[in-house]
């Protein structure tokens, strides 16, 4: 069984609320490895929303609500050539376990001011109906 997830958001969105509740914001949202990922380019604003939206699709694909987990429980990372990988918390594994998920597997990207991504679960239950 496949499950999907899709999300969209305005690079300049991401950008204004970091101005408006600076590192607090930041450090809520992104894990340390992705800050010092987006940091290191010319303008990290556009990594940064693209894994916003990537943690979003995770979490539409899962059927879970962003206040349930804490941001920081998915990590969007980067492999060796350059594929997202989805990294985990241990409750969000456990969800994924209960959930009979075996895999996630998510794209990313961006262009001007958008940033979007999708999130695919493989496994889990059966949807009712079909």
């Amino acid at each position: 069984m496949l499950k999907a997830g899709i999300d969209v958001v305005s690079v300049r969105r991401i950008q204004e609320v970091a101005a408006r509740h600076g590192e607090r914001f930041l450090r809520r949202v992104f894990t340390a490895a992705e800050l010092s990922l987006c940091q290191r380019r010319k303008n990290p604003w556009p990594c940064l929303a693209a894994r916003w939206a990537a943690k979003e699709a995770v979490l539409k694909a899962l059927g879970v609500g962003p206040g349930r987990l804490a941001w920081v429980d998915i990590e969007i990372v980067k492999e060796g050539g350059g594929r997202p990988r989805v990294e985990l918390s241990a409750p969000l594994l456990r969800l994924m376990g209960e959930q009979g998920v075996s895999a996630i597997e998510v794209s990313l990207s961006h262009e001007k001011d958008l940033a979007v991504a999708v999130a695919v679960i493989y496994g889990g239950p059966p949807v009712s109906g079909l």
